[in-house]
């Protein structure tokens, strides 16, 4: 069962923490499996380099002891030394290759992210929050690069060396050994609890920079909207409110990670100092020799270093299973079928039959098809028609007819509840998904263009399109002459959204991206919103053209639309309501907005 993320966009309360174990330590083991050659390495190098420094005091003890005793010692002093750069030698190695792995993990999970985020069924785009799933790609990864680079293996590495330090102290002082281990034990039951709260905290913060990205997120792609309301200090203050609570958050994951360091310096410390006077007199009691003692100390100070690895180590794990829980939502979301699966159930015998594409057969039929967003909010109530081939049909009706909903069946954004679609006598719930939308091209009211250029825009669909392809559906959409009017001709940005580009110009260029790939059916989606008289003249007859090769399903709200189309499909409240030529239909037939069969041309009326 999978995690439900979908928020309320004007939703300003904080999100609630996850529950902590939701995700378990094996997960994050397990997505550390690929890197596991690069972490076996490095985790040998780590204890080569901390059996090295655990060397070193037993060395310098030697080296003391020689030097009351009146013996050579430029040896051991040359040994030291040596050791010393060794060490040093050794982790720089051992930090590049977790660095290394920790970047390779990343790289992994945003690929993976980015391949699942772009796989998922329509309905999730529709609910979910964009600039939410941003920072779990951005973000959240993140945070998981530290639990490769600082975490579980420099953790087990300072669990090594402490029980190293610890086998040494009690073999030159058990007991030494036991007041030192009072103190430390003391500093680490309290950090204990630190990482418990750690966890918690992290989510919630990396929560709320979701929630920020999201606001975001939907303020500049508005920004004509927020600057026309004169919204900008409504938005900011919305914005400021996401920081402050993101901040929040984050000045509690600080406030416990700052205990960490002093903790355990005081413990470690502490230790040191309690040591420095019991070791003394047992020195000069002569229960122990200054070599020893000195010895004693150096490791003493040595436990700093683990308990500061084991304790960051595992602040940046809970850190990461903080992330990994919100990356574990996004991979758990459904996906949108894919060709493969459906292509091996295409054929299994339970579906009906495909028909024979014969000459009669229509480019497109819907057979009683109902279809529901939810309960209670059926859209389609047993709709019928069907669209000969290489002509032209208008869907007419007025707002929430479910005329935009039908482009969506057709297009499989979502699939009927009951009834059946068929593509050239095809079902296409049994069609690849991939083949369906080869067939169909799809043209947007809003006509959507991606930041790039032109000619970017237009090959989007068929990147393997040639000059001579472009240049005809240049030519048909009469793009030809704007291409010729912009600096860099096909090559020129048209920046984010399209905005280098008039209303008219973006409508254009997505129709000629539609038409690129040569597709068998063409849907319009109110083809006439964004242009001026002449232009919408213009486009009647390209209708008229491209039905002669390419049949044509659309959506109409002026008149001239409507007249350039070979039949109309009249619905009302997710009914047809009317079919026919548009002199052949009543003007006040249910359905039919009021006067667009009258005149020649009227304004847009709000499309569904």
């Amino acid at each position: 069962m999978r995690t439900d993320i979908r928020r309320n966009p004007l939703e300003a309360g904080p999100v609630p923490p996850t529950d902590p174990v939701a995700v378990p330590l094996r997960e994050l083991l397990g997505l550390l499996r690929p890197q596991r050659p690069v972490l076996l390495v490095a985790a040998v190098l780590g204890l080569a380099s901390a059996g090295l420094a655990l060397v070193q005091p037993l060395l310098a003890m030697r080296t003391i002891n020689a030097m009351l005793l009146g013996q050579p010692v430029a040896s051991l002093a040359i040994w030291l030394v040596f050791l010393f750069l060794a060490a040093a030698v050794i982790s720089g190695v051992q930090s590049f290759l977790l660095q290394r792995g920790g970047e390779a993990l990343v790289l992994r999970l945003r690929l993976g992210l980015t391949d699942r985020l772009l796989r998922l069924p329509m309905r999730e785009y529709d609910q979910l929050r964009t600039g939410d799933l941003l920072s779990r790609v951005g973000t959240d990864t993140t945070l998981l690069r530290a639990v490769v680079a600082n975490g579980i293996v420099n953790a087990v590495i300072g669990v090594a060396s402490l029980v190293g330090a610890v086998a040494l102290m009690l073999w030159l002082d058990w007991f030494l050994f036991v007041f030192a281990v009072a103190s430390v034990a003391l500093g680490g039951s309290i950090l204990a609890f630190v990482m418990i709260g750690i966890r918690r905290w992290s989510e919630q913060a990396q929560g709320r920079i979701g929630l920020l990205l999201a606001d975001l997120e939907r303020a500049l792609a508005a920004m004509r909207t927020v600057r026309a309301a004169r919204a900008e200090d409504r938005e900011a203050e919305r914005i400021g409110g996401r920081a402050r609570e993101a901040y929040d958050a984050g000045i509690r994951v600080a406030r416990l990670d700052a205990m960490i360091v002093p903790a355990v310096s005081l413990s470690a410390n502490g230790s040191f100092l309690l040591v420095l006077g019991l070791g003394g007199a047992r020195v000069a009691s002569g229960h122990l020799d200054i070599g020893q003692f000195v010895a004693f100390l150096l490791y003493v100070s040595f436990l700093l270093v683990p308990l500061v690895a084991v304790f960051a180590g595992g602040s940046a794990v809970q850190k990461g299973m903080a992330a990994l829980q919100r990356i574990h939502e996004t991979m758990g979301l459904d996906l949108e079928q894919t060709p493969d699966v459906e292509r091996d159930g295409a054929d299994d015998g339970n579906g009906p039959p495909a028909s024979p594409a014969g000459p009669e057969t229509p480019a497109l039929e819907l057979r009683d098809v109902h279809f529901s967003y939810g309960p209670g909010r059926e859209v389609l109530r047993g709709v019928s028609f069907d669209v000969a081939r290489h002509t032209s049909v208008a869907l007419v009706g007025t707002s929430g007819a479910g005329k935009t909903t039908i482009f969506a069946l057709v297009e499989r954004f979502y699939d009927a509840s009951l009834g059946t679609i068929l593509l050239d006598g095809r079902d296409i719930a049994s069609m690849p998904v991939d083949e369906l939308r080869s067939a169909v091209g799809y043209v947007q009211q809003e006509c959507p263009l991606l930041a790039g250029t032109l000619r970017d825009n237009l090959t989007y669909a068929c990147p393997g399109a040639d000059e001579d392809e472009l240049a005809e559906v240049l030519r048909v959409t009469n793009l030809d002459e704007v291409v010729d009017r912009l600096p860099d001709g096909l090559d020129t940005q048209v920046g984010e959204h399209g905005s280098m580009l008039s209303g008219g110009e973006r409508q254009r260029v997505s129709i000629a991206r539609a038409l690129l790939p040569r597709p068998r059916l063409l849907l319009l989606d109110e083809p006439t919103a964004h242009l001026d008289a002449a232009n919408e003249a213009g486009l009647a007859e390209l209708v008229r053209n491209i039905s002669r090769s390419c049949t044509v399903l659309m959506i109409a709200h002026r008149s001239s639309t409507v007249r350039a189309a070979d039949r109309i499909v009249v619905l009302a409240d997710g009914e047809v309501t009317a079919t026919g030529a548009s002199d052949r239909l009543p003007a006040g037939a249910s359905g039919i907005p009021t006067g667009l069969l009258a005149e020649p041309r009227r304004e847009a009326v709000p499309v569904d």
